[in-house]
């Protein structure tokens, strides 16, 4: 495990690793006198996969077998998460970000990237502020190439998966995917996502991304009598809902860029997210963890 920084306040207690891959390692609230995890706790993690979370830039989710054409150019990127074939969650996460500032409430991370992994120059930063009962993390990319860059960016933040946690959100749309969780066709998103009994997770089995996501979730944990509120900026449209058989945890992420989103765009689609940064430009998102009571 690579250096830790800890910070908390009355109510919430953080744990972050720049070392690896800028991930979180914990998150708690203090719920009637105990401390509770409502992140999977990372706490032994040697790898970015098994913390609480992790950033994901300069793209979010999948490219189709690393590759797309940007301004007449071919570009083929890594197989970063083998064996699948395609480029995942971008390269933010399998590189150690530098730290900037740590004060009582507030951890600021930074990377730059030289144009190794990715063809393009830039830097990124993460914020990560504990404000009274919630934990605000704010990402920034900009371009340092001398020719405009796509990007996409997202959070992947870890849950703990028990029989009866539910989700609550509203979204328009669900990808169907096919067995390398590449989106297929659309479908209506589950009713019972907006009802107020929520939409169960335990068994669900998706790996699909939700269009038109207004910015709000709400998971509840009816056994323990507690909820977290999620909220993302604006910008996060998308939001990816990763239940796999047999685990622990379940992924609920905002996202700001669609699936497989470079050669969406390439190809004229107008609904991908992806954002063209000139040079100098910057794209930022922000999302907020609420834990309480129910």
């Amino acid at each position: 495990m690579t250096e830790l920084i800890n910070i908390s306040n009355d109510t919430l207690r953080l744990c972050v690793s720049p070392g690896l891959g800028g991930s979180i390692i914990s998150f708690e609230a203090l719920i009637n006198g105990h401390w509770q995890a409502f992140l999977r706790p990372g706490n032994n993690a040697e790898h970015v996969l098994s913390t609480a979370g992790f950033p994901m830039v300069p793209f979010c989710n999948r490219v189709r077998n690393g590759h797309f054409h940007w301004q007449d150019q071919a570009i083929k990127l890594t197989a970063n998460h083998p064996p699948e074939p395609h480029a995942i969650h971008g390269f933010g996460w399998q590189q150690p970000w530098a730290i900037e500032h740590i004060s009582l409430n507030q951890i600021l991370l930074s990377q730059n990237e030289d144009g190794q992994k990715w063809p393009f120059k830039y830097f990124t930063s993460q914020l990560f502020t504990l404000c009274g009962n919630s934990l605000r993390v704010e990402m920034t990319v900009t371009n340092h190439s001398d020719q405009s860059m796509p990007a996409g960016l997202g959070f992947h933040p870890y849950f703990p998966l028990t029989p009866d946690v539910r989700l609550m959100t509203d979204c328009s749309e669900q990808w169907l995917v096919d067995d390398e969780s590449i989106p297929t066709s659309r479908i209506p998103a589950p009713y019972a996502m907006t009802s107020l009994s929520g939409f169960p997770l335990a068994h669900s089995s998706l790996d699909n991304l939700f269009e038109d996501f207004d910015g709000h979730a709400k998971l509840i944990w009816p056994d323990s009598g507690t909820q977290m509120d999620i909220r993302a900026s604006s910008d996060c449209r998308f939001l990816q809902i990763f239940t796999p058989d047999n685990e622990d945890y379940f992924c609920v992420e905002p996202q700001s860029m669609c699936v497989d989103g470079f050669n969406r765009y390439q190809n004229g689609d107008s609904n991908t997210g992806v954002v063209v940064l000139a040079p100098g430009e910057t794209l930022s998102i922000w999302m907020e963890l609420s834990p309480a009571k129910l």
